[in-house]
């Protein structure tokens, strides 16, 4: 998978060998010191901007170097000595501020065309579903209440920001079919993961958010533990692996615990295609995320089309700020455009899914809502 900015630039300086080498450079001009040259140092900036973190260049590029890690150091060195813009303050807040947002749904909806002023733009909107009133609804129990739940049958949902806030209709889905299967679903309370800080350079926060969340985690140690969002699931094994020296306790996703417990799926034969466009970084850290999918939805007898995708230019926030509008465009025209159409095209990235709205209007949808449809009938689900 070919690093995305370089695709959509031609620019040798946005691929991960030209990188690499701009920041060799800065390492032995003294970079970390403020000691590298001005100019010379703004060019790197430049060219680290334009990195998405999808992390292709770390296990599917020849050069296997980390770009993402080192760009966040060196944004870490860089923001010692430069202001850093109102929209990075805003990114850094984001998770801590959420809860306070959905209490406030209809200010921050109304905010959101504001956000063009601090370099932001297309933010999504926090719908009206109350996920606590559907979860207790439902009778889907929350971890820290009086309940205990049994190791044997639960399965935890460790919320994420994104889907928690602005996709909570999927994180009950996700509950819905693991009751579906025969397990008793709970929900972990809502904590920052930190990612946004380790994509901004805030490292030294990032450590103590995902010190936090590590231990509250570890507290639930001896539960199946299940993330939807590939990007933050992920992060608790690759990115707090190198903050803290250690892997928090493992988080599945969705599709791992699925194939864990395929014999539960009801064997089906009612025919059906459906297309799957796998997250970047999923694709890149968990390369047979896709055929564990591809296993779930043949038991169910539906035939899963997988085309080949790179990055689809969103990357978490990187889209959503309006210096990279135009690239983060012809990212999607390039690798995304033409396969989003057609019925039951499903993405696992919220990112994704933003993008896919925001380029060519059409809202795709994840492939835990897909098996919900499935297992549930319009007489069973209410």
């Amino acid at each position: 998978m070919m690093c995305p900015s370089y695709k959509a630039t031609g620019d040798r300086r946005h691929s991960p060998k030209g990188r690499a080498g701009l920041v060799r450079e800065w390492l032995r001009q003294g970079g970390p010191d403020g000691r590298a040259e001005p100019a010379f140092e703004a060019e790197v900036k430049a060219a680290l901007d334009g990195c998405l973190s999808c992390r292709a260049c770390a296990r599917a590029c020849p050069v296997q170097v980390d770009v993402p890690s080192f760009r966040a150091r060196f944004l870490e060195a860089w923001h010692r000595r430069h202001r850093r813009p109102l929209a990075d303050h805003a990114l850094a807040r984001l998770e801590p501020l959420l809860p306070l947002a959905e209490r406030l749904r209809p200010i921050f909806n109304a905010a959101g065309p504001l956000a063009r002023v601090i370099g932001l733009h297309h933010l999504p909107k926090i719908p009206a579903l109350n996920l606590r009133a559907e979860l207790r609804r439902h009778g889907i129990s929350t971890l820290g209440t009086a309940a205990r739940p049994d190791p044997a049958r639960a399965v935890v949902i460790v919320p994420d920001a994104f889907t928690r806030f602005f996709e909570p209709a999927l994180l009950l889905d996700l509950a819905l079919v693991i009751r579906a299967l025969g397990h008793e679903p709970w929900v972990a309370p809502f904590r920052p993961s930190g990612k946004p800080l380790h994509v901004l350079g805030r490292l030294a926060a990032f450590r103590k958010t995902a010190a936090r969340q590590a231990q509250a985690l570890e507290r639930m140690a001896g539960l199946v533990l299940v993330g939807i969002e590939p990007a933050v699931t992920l992060a608790y094994g690759d990115e707090y692996r190198e903050a803290l020296g250690r892997r928090a306790p493992p988080v599945l996703l969705p599709q791992e615990w699925l194939a864990a417990v395929i014999d539960r799926i009801p064997e089906g034969n009612a025919g059906g295609r459906a297309t799957l466009l796998t997250h970047c970084t999923e694709q890149t850290l968990r390369p047979g995320a896709p055929d564990a999918w591809a296993q779930v939805f043949a038991r169910l007898g539906v035939t899963l089309e997988r085309p080949r995708t790179g990055c689809c230019g969103m990357a978490g926030t990187w889209g959503h700020e309006l210096r990279n509008a135009e690239i983060s465009a012809r990212i999607f025209s390039h690798s995304w455009a033409d396969k989003v159409q057609g019925p039951d095209v499903l993405a696992t990235g919220f990112s994704c899914r933003c993008q896919a709205q925001l380029q060519a209007g059409i809202a795709l949808r994840h492939p835990i809502s897909f098996l919900r449809d499935r297992l549930y009938s319009d007489e069973k689900l209410t």
